[in-house]
């Protein structure tokens, strides 16, 4: 087969044996002269299609990962027509895709474990925050996708997302308003407001699509369950996903879950970060009955990326990543109660090729499959869709690590603040004794008792301050972002800490002096007192006073309490995980 660029004339020949996927509706094949484009070729090309496909190609979106390399969007860039002399649009080119696979195969944990299977929850975040910035592209510039479903959606092993299938979507003729519509679409994606009506016959929104990115990024999360996907608690058969849709049966619903309760494979709920967890139920809740309550692309992306920040990794298994909100590991509880089967196996794991022995419980919980949580939910036919290359990416050879084992519960946050709090008075007291032991000579010639006396007595603020540098470390110790175990990371950490530490015993060291014993030979004191005598007169005697006090202040109190700062923050920044 031949066919020839619009824009130059350039005549390529396909070859029908080096295509890349077919569908119903059209083939892809690769071009030898062009090894980084592929022609897409209708089977039976209409005029619809060569006015649909001009009006994309004078009107991309911008591709949101451009800049670093990546298509996000596989979107047509030039028409390609027949070489008889009509000219007739029977296709186009557009760039090729390679080292990617269904987003399914990532939300889905049996396919990802065997797949993918240092493919975190970092990751799966990172997916829903790309696939939200693909579909805020695309809304930007009018278009809609319609068809929303995991089959037009590609992953990469670093979580990079591209839209395919591209020219399915419903497009709007910027000139004359025309619009070419997506006349298919997967009930298990679809808005409660379209669910039995036919798409040919009707507009889409973005609201529309704002629906099915809900499902797709509650899936990413949720292990592949879907959110209306739950145990049906009345009689007889349960309805398939389109009922429970239409009716709005969202099963986490605070107020009507309706008669299901949340599937028992299912992660509990309460594992998503506050802020998704308040989207999801703004969508499915709020939006039933008010599509233009449904977040947002860029909603979903702030939220995303808000979440992925507070992940935290596990003591026992550092690929178990969950929100800082989690009082336990619930991917360790998870992997308890599904007998042993990790949907987030260690590096060590993988190494070993543990994680994919079977599972030791007889009877584990059943996992949601590859295309729907339940067998007895029906769906609709699948659309054939033409998928770019399929190649199975390199996993990296992973880092020994130390053998994963069950850790008990983290202690609560009153409990560190408490011990810090504890442990920072003694520091304190005992390296306030230590300094002033060493800088005060006059103390050698004093009786051992009065020694200890002015050791003790003069540690007081020591104590004192330690305490408080101890609650806030007690209060600091959980992070809100997980940070590296080791190396430079525990370096920086422990630098930075120690600035911290130096900088706020500075401040809290001088602040001792401005007591009411004290007040006078303080800064603040000279200045409280010109201000209470309006002598004006006074204002230089007292600055020089002020400044003669800041300098006496540094010398007895900042610089100790500088070094007790910064052991303080050296215990800090080298604790804090």
């Amino acid at each position: 087969m031949q066919v020839q660029r619009q824009s130059t004339g350039q005549r390529l020949q396909l070859d029908p044996t080096s295509t890349v996927g077919a569908g119903g509706e059209a083939r892809i094949y690769t071009i030898p002269q062009e090894p980084n484009l592929v022609a897409k070729v209708y089977h039976r090309p209409a005029p619809t299609h060569a006015r649909k496909l001009a009006a994309m190609v004078t009107n991309a979106p911008d591709d949101p990962m451009a800049a670093h390399g990546h298509i996000s969007i596989a979107w047509p860039l030039e028409l390609l027509l027949t070489t008889d002399g009509q000219r007739r649009v029977v296709g186009f080119l557009m760039r090729r895709v390679s080292g990617m696979r269904s987003i399914m195969e990532y939300y889905n944990p049996r396919t990802r474990r065997q797949r993918c299977p240092l493919f975190s929850y970092r990751y799966l975040h990172r997916t829903g925050h790309n696939l939200a910035a693909a579909v805020r592209a695309l809304h930007a510039r009018g278009y809609v996708i319609g068809d929303v479903n995991a089959s037009n959606i590609l992953v990469t092993d670093t979580a990079l997302v591209t839209l395919v299938d591209t020219d399915s979507f419903q497009v709007r003729e910027p000139h004359n308003g025309m619009v070419y519509r997506c006349p298919v679409g997967r009930p298990e994606f679809t808005a409660p407001e379209l669910q039995g009506r036919n798409f040919a016959d009707l507009n889409r929104t973005p609201e529309h699509d704002l629906f099915g990115l809900a499902v797709l990024i509650f899936q990413l999360l949720m292990e592949g369950t879907h959110p209306f996907a739950g145990l049906f608690q009345d009689p007889g058969d349960p309805p398939p996903y389109e009922a429970r849709i239409a009716s709005g049966h969202f099963p986490y619903s605070r107020y009507h879950p309706g008669p299901y309760s949340p599937m028992p494979s299912a992660p509990p709920f309460d594992l998503l970060h506050p802020a998704l967890k308040a989207l999801f139920t703004t969508c499915f809740e709020d939006g039933h009955g008010n599509p233009h309550a449904r977040p947002e692309a860029h909603v979903w992306q702030k939220a995303l990326r808000e979440a992925e920040q507070t992940l935290m990794s596990c003591t026992a298994n550092d690929q178990h990543l969950y929100c800082n909100h989690c009082l336990s590991c619930p991917w360790c509880e998870r992997t308890e109660r599904l007998g042993g089967r990790d949907p987030f196996p260690s590096r060590q794991a993988v190494q070993r090729r543990h994680h994919l022995q079977a599972a030791s419980s007889a009877h584990p919980p059943p996992l949601p499959s590859a295309q729907t949580p339940r067998a007895t939910l029906s769906s609709s036919p699948q659309r054939p869709s033409v998928p770019p290359i399929q190649a199975m990416p390199t996993v990296r050879p992973p880092r020994p690590t130390p053998p994963a084992s069950l850790s008990p519960p983290r202690p609560s946050r009153m409990w560190a603040v408490l011990t810090g709090a504890f442990w920072g008075a003694i520091s304190g007291a005992l390296v306030r004794m230590l300094l002033q032991g060493v800088l005060s000579p006059a103390l050698a010639s004093q009786a051992v008792p009065d020694v200890l006396w002015a050791l003790v007595w003069g540690s007081r603020w020591s104590a004192m301050w330690g305490t408080v540098w101890g609650v806030v470390w007690g209060a600091c110790r959980r992070p809100a972002a997980p940070m590296a175990s080791g190396g430079p990371a525990l370096f920086d950490r422990i630098l930075s800490g120690a600035i911290l530490g130096s900088v706020l015993g500075i401040g809290a060291s001088i602040l001792v002096g401005m007591t009411p014993v004290g007040m006078r030979n303080t800064p603040a004191g000279a200045v409280l007192e010109v201000l209470l005598n309006v002598d004006w007169s006074a204002t230089l005697p007292a600055l020089r006073q002020a400044l003669r006090a800041s300098l006496t202040g540094m010398q007895e109190h900042a610089i100790p309490g500088a070094i007790v700062g910064v052991l303080l923050g050296l215990v800090w920044g080298a604790c804090r995980r």
